[in-house]
């Protein structure tokens, strides 16, 4: 999917453009083991994440859009598809939000 992450700053960084590559590269989510219900708790997993290993964060608000994308059925064309060859669909389709702040 696509993902856009806004976040703000409590404290000024020492530097910013390490503040931004080190919140960067926290995404995505945690390598395993972790398994994620659902977009919203992958979106928690890693602004959760983002406010644990970056002090100077005091939120983050990410946007991820719900694309869908559909097993291609080839058996018109007398071949198995395994899910193997997905289809991305332009129709219409969510857009999930969510902003993680930093407690008390």
């Amino acid at each position: 999917t696509k993902l856009t992450a806004v976040w703000g700053y409590g404290a000024e960084p020492a530097d910013f453009d390490a503040s931004f590559e080190g919140v960067r590269s926290t995404t995505p989510p945690p390598p395993p083991p972790h398994y994620s219900e659902s977009v919203q708790h992958s979106i928690w997993l890693m602004g959760r994440a983002i406010i644990e290993r970056h002090p100077e964060v005091a939120e983050v608000t990410m946007t991820l859009p719900n694309l869908h994308h559909w097993l291609a059925d080839l058996s018109p064309f007398g071949q198995p598809n395994d899910r193997e060859i997905f289809i991305a669909t332009t129709e219409p389709h969510g857009l999930i939000e969510a902003t993680v702040r930093r407690g008390e």
